[in-house]
């Protein structure tokens, strides 16, 4: 069974979701991932040149539309640069059934030598938008004379042309004069482009016979390589050759040109120690050079036209054969079927066919795959079960593949099984999975009832910044006064605390009478600040006496004096010992934290302010754009409903009575003349029966489009969510949660409302202002990390919150062009206009203009163009 089919239920994920994000939080680090991340590679033009002779340095960074080439590193005996101008090239791919653009820049760098020696180039450094990446160490080869050329041997078996995705092998065969045998103790194939190749995909080499003998030798000058030895010489013109095999094997990935550099093998004599074929060598006795001078390969695009539908990216020549696990079998019983695919082609990256979308396999339920990818062969283990006994056979399953010799798209099909399927003792077939024979899936009913009273969510984006802002200001005013009095954490104050306390503990366990006397030095010592040996011969009763004459409730004036004097003697002397402490270059430990957490949160809280400003200016900048285009869509008139000033409870009735009558297109009117003045759960309720009248239209991608709007004002709606994943099934499209870790996230970052985000993340702050309060009036460690818990918290009632900011300046729009017909963004709003891109069926675009007729999107890699509007819908209502 496909363990990707299993997944929790959907009201438990969104509600675990929270407790997934605080494991991550805490037991994970920060961490990003994203498929087609920026990559460099670099090569020579040559590994081994003759003094004198150019040499070029080729730098490529893949995935990437800007860049910047640091400094070269300086090599004693290279000159290096100047850097040349910059080369930039975009290829639209499939993978996996799916496009996919990409970039490439490149340059290419002259390198002189102005010695002989083996040199060897430090990585090269490119800077990516602030992400640093480096090449690998390149080794350069100069030498007074090439010489040897005719004892030596060097062949390279290429393709000339291949297609994108297609596998393809390289074959190196290299050696030396038979005579020189005893001779040779040191061999180097400089092969620059190894790993270094850009647009390609490196593969298991095919095994070679298991008789096959290998030896090692240098690569590069700093690797080592197996190779095979061949059995026999080969014959040349006028002599023959020990012969050395290397097979490679890559998969190109995009369109263009490989070009594959020069290529070297070094072989001859040398005084060593460590054996046959030493990568460093020690003195050179007599060295002889062959050469494969550089040739490149054309990578052809798979060509757009008559490319099917179900084309999974399968490309070469490829033999299919099925064979199930039984024939005779009772209905519902499982049959494994087992598919291979063999031949030359990418078998390991194709996606493999799913029958349970064939018309042919509509008798048979698909309880799951089990998919098993090697270079050789592709095995898809299909659990299949007949659901009637007219079934008299397996159907063929096909595989679209594209076959680069006939340069067309071919259908590869498995011959029928036939079987025989016995019935179930008193029944004639097999109902669904829930046992109720006859029931087919479907969407969910229509909600007839208005919502009385809903009102627009009320938004007050103001609400979390200031409450956050309040308490961090406030805890830092009150750590600041608190601190000025004394750090409430120091062992006296401790001490001051709980001293009635440990008075109390220690009469009870007095034994006797001096016991008793030294607890109450111990108290009155640690209530006053003084040594408990001040307090011996002391009249304690005439000093509280004196004490409390002198502070008495009607001697106000002398309290207040007795308390400025106090803060001035705190501040004063306090001040003197902070300016000894800073002369010092000391500072108390406890003090430093503090400085530390209060600027930290200060600054956190300047740049959450920063972007709230600038997200708000650019919402309102996409909202302008949205209201202007919202006309030209042609589904909605804000002018004519209000106009019209129809009585909303007599319409929606209208329309469902017109909904009911299969009267789809009244109902649809009906319903659209609701939505301006309809708000809150009213008109989540509107956009969801829309969505319903859509799909009994048979216009699965515009109920999508309809049931996603619905979802920004009702995000746990678990009859909108059942609707719109059926729709997207019966779009084509893949599962708007797919049950994984990614996709329970971002349910979990959707699951409230801008309102209800705000007022989650503004309680979480006061939550956070009383954990701070308790920090700030008796510090300590424990009350710090209660602190930073309760930080973490915040953050984490924050991203709700943030996930709003961060989207609600985009104005989505939903490709709903027909599969069959990908959606062409044009230069210019005109029919006639040249094509600079296209996004299939279902695709997410922003909008970022409009005119009547045409709107203006962008895509997610930032093509910009113009659609005809009935090709995009309006995500946000």
């Amino acid at each position: 069974m496909d363990m990707r089919s299993i997944s929790l239920p959907r009201v438990e994920r969104w509600r675990a979701a929270w407790l997934v994000l605080v494991a991550l939080l805490v037991a994970f680090p920060a961490r990003s991932y994203a498929q087609g991340q920026p990559s460099v590679t670099a090569q020579l033009s040559t590994g081994i040149v003759k003094l004198g002779q150019n040499v070029a340095l080729l730098i490529q960074v893949d995935n990437a539309r800007d860049a910047t080439v640091e400094p070269f590193p300086e090599v004693d005996g290279l000159r290096i640069g100047p850097l040349g101008p910059m080369s930039t090239s975009q290829q639209s791919v499939i993978s996996g059934g799916r496009w996919a653009t990409t970039y490439s820049l490149s340059w290419r760098v002259p390198v002189v030598a102005t010695k002989k020696g083996e040199f060897r180039i430090p990585p090269v450094t490119v800077d990516v938008k602030g992400t640093k990446l480096v090449t690998r160490e390149l080794v350069l080869k100069v030498v007074e004379d090439l010489q040897g050329e005719e004892l030596g041997f060097f062949e390279i078996d290429a393709p000339d042309e291949v297609a994108e995705g297609q596998p393809f092998s390289l074959e190196l065969r290299f050696g030396w004069d038979v005579q020189l045998e005893q001779r040779i103790n040191f061999a180097n194939l400089s092969l620059p482009w190894v790993g270094e190749l850009p647009g390609v995909i490196e593969l298991d080499a095919p095994p070679s016979a298991p008789n096959a003998s290998f030896v090692e030798l240098n690569l590069n000058s700093r690797d080592r390589i197996r190779a095979e030895r061949l059995a026999a010489p080969v014959q040349g013109q006028d002599r023959a050759f020990n012969v050395l095999r290397v097979k490679k094997r890559y998969l190109a990935t995009r369109a263009g040109r490989i070009e594959i550099p020069t290529s070297h093998l070094e072989f001859g004599q040398i005084d060593q120690n460590n054996g046959f074929f030493n990568i460093r060598p020690t003195r050179e006795k007599e060295t002889y050079y062959k050469r494969f001078p550089g040739f490149a390969i054309d990578v052809v695009k798979l060509p757009d036209q008559g490319r099917p539908i179900d084309f999974g990216g399968a490309v070469g020549r490829v033999l299919a054969n099925a064979t199930p696990d039984r024939r005779d079998v009772d209905v519902g019983d499982s049959i494994k079927l087992t598919v291979e695919w063999t031949g030359e082609a990418n078998l390991e990256f194709f996606d493999g066919p799913d029958p349970s979308r064939s018309e042919a396999f509509k008798d048979f339920r698909l309880y799951g795959t089990n998919d098993k990818k090697s270079y050789e062969r592709r095995t898809v283990v299909y659990d299949l079960a007949p659901i009637t006994p007219d079934v008299k056979e397996i159907p063929p399953i096909p595989l679209v593949v594209y076959d680069p010799a006939k340069k067309a798209y071919v259908k590869v099909e498995t011959q029928p099984v036939p079987i025989h399927v016995r019935p179930l003792k008193n029944a004639v077939s097999l109902g669904v999975e829930d046992g109720k024979p006859g029931t087919v899936p479907d969407i969910r009913d229509i909600d007839p009832r208005p919502v009385a009273g809903a009102r627009a969510e009320t938004r007050r984006g103001w609400l979390p910044w200031s409450a956050l802002g309040v308490v961090v200001f406030g805890w830092v005013a009150l750590r600041t006064w608190v601190r000025k009095q004394g750090d409430p954490d120091a062992p006296r104050a401790r001490a001051r605390r709980t001293a009635r306390k440990t008075l109390g503990r220690e009469l009870e366990g007095a034994a006797k009478a001096s016991d008793q006397a030294r607890a109450l030095e111990r108290f009155l010592a640690a209530r006053t600040g003084e040594r408990p040996t001040a307090w011996l011969g002391r009249d304690v009763v005439a000093w509280v006496e004196e004490t409390g004459a002198r502070l008495g409730a009607d001697d106000a004036r002398a309290r207040g004096r007795l308390r400025a004097a106090r803060r001035a003697h705190v501040g004063r002397h306090g001040r003197a010992a902070r300016a000894r402490r800073a002369r010092r270059g000391r500072r108390p430990r406890d003090s430093r934290r503090s400085l530390m957490s209060a600027w930290i949160l200060r600054l956190v809280l300047a740049a959450s302010c920063v972007l709230a400003l600038a997200a708000s200016g650019r919402a309102s900048a996409v909202q302008s754009v949205r209201d202007g285009g919202r006309d030209s869509e042609g589904l909605i008139d804000d002018h004519a409903a209000r106009s019209a000033r129809v009585d909303p409870v007599a319409a929606n009735q209208l329309a469902v009575d017109a909904y009911r009558a299969g009267d789809l297109e009244t109902a649809r009117t009906h319903w659209t003349a609701l939505l301006p003045g309809s708000e809150g759960a009213e008109k989540a309720r509107v956009l969801y029966d829309l969505g319903n009248v859509a799909f009994r239209a048979k216009k699965p991608l515009e109920a999508v489009g309809w049931y996603t709007a619905a979802l920004e004002l009702a995000p746990r709606d678990e009859d909108l969510w059942a609707n719109l994943e059926h729709a997207r099934r019966e779009a084509g499209l893949e599962p708007a949660d797919r049950g994984d870790l990614v996709a329970t996230l971002r349910r979990a970052m959707t699951s409230f409302t801008r309102g209800e985000s705000e007022l989650l993340a503004a309680g979480a702050a006061l939550l956070w202002a009383a954990l701070l309060v308790l920090e700030a009036l008796r510090g300590g460690r424990l009350g710090r990390r209660l602190a930073f818990v309760g930080g973490a918290f915040v953050l984490l009632a924050f991203a709700p919150f943030l996930t709003h900011l961060a989207t609600e300046a985009r104005d989505p729009m939903l490709v709903v062009a027909p599969k069959e017909r990908p959606l062409a963004l044009k230069s210019e709003p005109r029919a006639d206009a040249a094509v600079v891109a296209q996004a299939p069926s279902g695709a997410v675009v922003e909008r970022y203009d409009a005119l009547p007729g045409w709107t203006a999107v962008e895509l997610v890699d930032g093509t910009r163009g113009w659609a005809a509007a009935s090709d995009v819908f309006a995500l946000r209502r």
